[in-house]
């Protein structure tokens, strides 16, 4: 049996990658998982969340086993903002390999800081706070541009020009997706 595919959307914080998520489901099928929004629900008063910190491989492992373990095998999973380091990379490709699923594609949402910039400060969100915002993007710097540069290599990464409006993404999404 062929194995069930997983798609991914990266960027920094501000890029767009829940509602692009959401939007993939509708060409895709499957279900999507908003990591971050995952973990804000289950940890929202946790300190680490408002200094912007990274949870231990090992909490966010487990978070998203037990999300996932409720999807059926032979359906698409589409996740948003997961893998955010090699580690997390690492674990997902044996993961998923021992689940029967691959990663199909990768989207990279690529947005210039001065658009990310205006767009958090539109957002409003609790956890956004200046100094968690700039350890968000240090992160993704630091941490997640290495693990898109492992997709770029696999094969599987696909850049979208994120600065657009919604609807403009949306549009060079589908019109990127391998189903």
């Amino acid at each position: 049996m062929p194995s069930a595919p997983i798609y991914v959307l990266l960027g920094t914080i501000g890029s767009g990658k829940t509602l692009q998520a959401q939007n993939l489901e509708h060409v895709v099928g499957g279900q999507s998982f908003s990591i971050g929004s995952l973990i804000r629900q289950r940890l929202s008063d946790d300190p680490r969340m408002a200094r912007g910190e990274l949870l231990p491989d090992e909490e966010v492992n487990s978070i998203v086993v037990e999300t996932i373990k409720h999807v059926p095998e032979n359906e698409p999973i589409i996740f948003d903002g997961f893998p955010r380091v090699a580690s997390q990379k690492e674990w997902l490709d044996a993961q998923g390999e021992q689940l029967g699923r691959h990663i199909k594609q990768v989207f990279y949402l690529r947005v210039d800081e001065d658009e990310v910039n205006r767009r958090l400060s539109l957002r409003g969100r609790a956890d956004d706070t200046p100094g968690a915002i700039e350890q968000r993007k240090r992160v993704f710097h630091d941490e997640t541009l290495p693990v898109i540069e492992a997709y770029r290599a696999a094969g599987v990464l696909v850049e979208i020009d994120g600065n657009k409006t919604p609807e403009e993404v949306e549009q060079l999404l589908v019109e990127a997706v391998e189903t």
